[in-house]
């Protein structure tokens, strides 16, 4: 299926993986061009201003920089698409504490700025839904982790000590090591969205993906330290808001109705970031240089 990329710059362009059969250059906090949408039979719309830890420094941005992007896109949509759009929210923040896994239709409790930016892009979702017929497939995606290339900026805690062991940093670990994550490998919510975006619907919804397993910060940092050869060094601070203590989700809903199944474990996926992460430098051989680094611990 032939794709139309949307990205900020010629630079990004030029960063793609892989080769599109339209390239889009354009500033969403600007407007989004005349046909950019048009004929489009699925959006993914992966644009993002923030990470979590950017939150608790600057709430208003996710809504200031976020939404209208978010909205301009929606707006084309219903002007001239015809197509559906793919959002992914947050499955790790949108539900606040849980004891048990969260359903799609549990309450929703954020307690950060940027989980509630993806509750408030998903209100926006349904209003356009509502009012336009604009369909959607939102999906509350949980911790994601295997990026090979270095975090620019720190989001994903799995992602980001392994960055910190192979530049030699110390990580700063936030929170008490007993806090509990759903963490999901790359591959397995890259075929989710993919699932999302190609398979053909007359519903619209709003899916937890994740691997319906917790982990503790405590096992993530043994992992790391096992698949580095122990070359991952970190130092706990306190004073930072960690987040809930457990985040958890049931994914019943979305293996259901796309047949899909995550296929990595949390031990087989650290070890292939790991992987793919020493690649990458052997490929850039960018020099690095040791510091300490502010890290919060998780993604969600």
């Amino acid at each position: 299926m032939p794709v139309r990329a949307l990205v900020r710059s010629a630079d990004d362009a030029a960063r793609l993986s892989f080769t599109p059969a339209e390239i889009v250059v354009a500033d969403l906090l600007k407007g989004v061009p005349e046909g950019t949408v048009r004929g489009v039979s699925a959006v993914l719309y992966l644009a993002a201003t923030s990470v979590p830890a950017d939150s608790p420094r600057d709430p208003a941005g996710e809504f200031a920089r976020g939404l209208p992007a978010l909205n301009g896109v929606l707006a084309a949509l219903a002007r001239e698409g015809g197509g559906r759009i793919v959002f992914p929210s947050s499955g790790g923040s949108v539900y606040g504490e849980r004891a048990e896994p969260a359903g799609e239709t549990a309450p929703t409790a954020p307690r950060s700025a940027y989980a509630l930016g993806k509750l408030l892009g998903e209100q926006t979702i349904a209003f356009w839904n509502r009012t336009a017929g604009v369909g959607f497939d939102v999906l509350r995606l949980t911790n994601v982790y295997g990026s090979p290339t270095p975090r620019a900026r720190p989001q994903g805690v799995i992602d980001v000590f392994l960055d910190d062991a192979l530049a030699g940093r110390t990580s700063r670990v936030w929170g008490p090591l007993a806090v509990e994550r759903d963490f999901l490998f790359v591959d397995d919510a890259a075929e989710a969205v993919v699932r999302a975006a190609l398979t053909a619907r007359s519903s619209d919804g709003v899916y937890n993906v994740g691997f319906d397993e917790t982990h503790a910060l405590s096992e993530v940092l043994a992992l790391v330290a096992e698949v580095t050869g122990g070359d991952h060094r970190w130092i706990a601070e306190g004073g930072h808001d960690a987040g809930v203590n457990r985040s958890a989700v049931d994914a019943a809903a979305f293996r259901r109705d796309f047949g899909w199944r995550p296929q990595t474990g949390l031990g087989d996926g650290v070890r292939e970031t790991w992987r793919r992460k020493l690649a990458m430098k052997e490929r850039s051989a960018r020099p690095t240089s040791p510091s300490l680094q502010v890290t919060s611990p998780w993604t969600e």
